[in-house]
């Protein structure tokens, strides 16, 4: 690599003019000896002042960076330099996005970060600046999305939104611009009210403007439908899924032909959700018969429009027999094919195993849930996604079973994939074992990975049952449990009303 940079700069001392200014010079001179220096410690201090001595091509400089900031360790003495170089050039764009995306920084930046996407250029915007802008903004939104305040800055991100939408940019820049904006307005009106969202939710949705906001950049962002190509047409149809279902299988009707399996997945969930079982008729044929795509689409076939014969050419019979009476909710009799499985100590796709645990959240079975247990234990990173060992913790949490044994699994779970659903499990699981402080603190966890539309009547009302129970403050379970209500509004099918009901009596005592 040290030969490839050298030779390269070498390549360009030969091409260079000879009337360089002597300020280039310096600059070339400088970055050669950079590239000379080995260890990464010296080549970071070397850039981080030609950053200082060279503001202005702070461009030039970002992707050295880099390529040298890979398994360096930052210390004080480094972040102070960044520190100082960004006080000391507060309005060079380039430079200060240089050192937030290469460095460590803090929410206590964030008004600086504010004012700096406030008065980036409008034109025209390089790739560079354009790139600046997204991961600044993404990065702002993310942190208010984790903290739950997207609502409360609504005045900025109005102000940011309908400034950047007068650049001149390119159709990627403004596409993700919108797409930002959208997913910004999204949370700030589920925060406000609780609700998942859904197109018809927000109709009813006063919040100062933010609802028609919404409206005008999802308009906005159906004007670019005829400029995107693929891939921003597979981020695209998720957006229609999730907001606009009918319009969602008219838009994959027109992907119809792709062979790429992630946007397949996305046509047949458009599918599902816009109840055009057409297109499920036109793909299912085309898939490759037996691989592990082709049977989960089936499934989804099968438990969507009750439609069985694609999925009985792909399963063994008593695979498929599980699938159809639970799908048709004869549990008695999937709990015997379940059976039957299990004795043959063979499974074709690993969703069966959702459909036992399915089986067992419906007929309470804990026997069933143990055999279960024993059977995936055999072969656990086959036969066990991270989702999959979460749904059987928490099934197990529920039913109060094991749960020194299903922390564990609960806990591998969790660190494989640390969402709000995995972190939710093992919060309730050490509630259920009265480590009420340590469940608190991962049920806020949970809470703050919460994103929009997803299933949260559970979380809130499990903090509400972990909050009483870790601070003693009816008071703020009250709120949690208030919340969780307002949630189970949409399909929260894990929801346990019962519970709710009981909690809200030792509440109002």
């Amino acid at each position: 690599m040290k030969f490839s940079y050298l030779s390269l700069f070498a390549l360009l001392l030969a091409l260079m003019p000879l009337n360089i200014s002597a300020g280039d010079m310096g600059f070339y001179t400088d970055y050669a000896a950079a590239l000379k220096m080995e260890k990464p410690e010296l080549r970071v201090n070397k850039l981080l002042d030609m950053l200082d001595k060279y503001p202005e091509r702070a461009e030039e400089l970002y992707p050295f960076f880099t390529d040298s900031i890979n398994n360096f360790t930052f210390t004080q003495e480094y972040t102070r330099k960044v520190e100082a170089l960004r006080k000391k050039y507060p309005e060079n764009y380039s430079l200060n996005f240089t050192l937030r995306q290469l460095f460590p920084f803090n929410p206590t930046e964030f008004p600086e970060i504010k004012r700096l996407l406030l008065n980036c250029p409008l034109s025209p915007l390089s790739d560079f600046t354009e790139n600046a802008i997204i991961e600044l903004s993404s990065k702002l939104y993310r942190y208010h999305q984790l903290q739950g305040t997207c609502h409360k800055e609504l005045e900025f991100f109005d102000r940011f939104y309908q400034r950047m939408n007068q650049a001149e940019s390119t159709a990627k820049f403004k596409w993700y611009l919108l797409l930002n904006a959208l997913d910004f307005y999204r949370q700030a009106l589920w925060e406000s009210d609780c609700v998942a969202p859904t197109f018809a939710a927000w109709k009813n949705l006063p919040m100062r403007g933010a609802k028609e906001r919404y409206h005008f950049y999802f308009n906005e962002f159906l004007k670019l439908e005829a400029d995107l190509e693929f891939p921003y047409s597979l981020l695209q149809l998720e957006i229609y899924i999730h907001h606009q279902p009918s319009h969602a299988g008219r838009y994959a009707a027109k992907l119809v032909g792709t062979r790429h399996l992630q946007l397949t997945g996305m046509i047949l969930a458009a599918a599902t959700v816009a109840k055009t079982p057409e297109l499920f008729d036109h793909y299912l044929p085309q898939l490759k018969k037996g691989t592990p795509f082709a049977i989960l689409s089936a499934m989804h076939y099968a438990h969507h429009f009750h439609r069985f014969e694609p999925l009985k050419q792909l399963l063994p019979a008593d695979e498929f027999d599980l699938v159809k009476k639970t799908v048709l909710k004869d549990y008695s009799g999937a709990a015997k094919a379940a059976g039957k499985i299990i004795a043959s100590g063979k499974v074709s796709h690993p969703e069966i195993i959702n459909h036992m645990v399915d089986i067992v959240w419906n007929t309470q079975d804990r026997n069933l849930l143990r055999q279960i247990w024993q059977f995936a234990e055999k072969d656990p990173q086959k036969l066990l996604a991270y989702h999959q060992a979460n749904s059987i913790a928490y099934t197990a949490a529920v039913l109060n079973v094991d749960l020194a044994k299903a922390e564990k699994l609960s806990h591998s779970a969790m660190n494989r994939h640390p969402n709000s659903a995995t972190l939710d499990t093992y919060a309730y699981i050490l509630y259920r074992q009265k480590q009420y402080t340590a469940a608190r603190n991962f049920i806020i966890r949970a809470m703050q990975e919460i994103d929009p539309g997803e299933s949260c009547a559970p979380i809130y009302l499990h903090a509400a049952e972990i909050e009483l129970a870790a601070a003693k403050d009816k008071k703020r379970a009250a709120w949690l449990l208030d919340r969780a209500l307002k949630c189970s509004k949409e399909n929260n099918y894990e929801f346990n009303a019962a519970r709710a009901a009981e909690l809200q009596e030792i509440l109002e005592k």
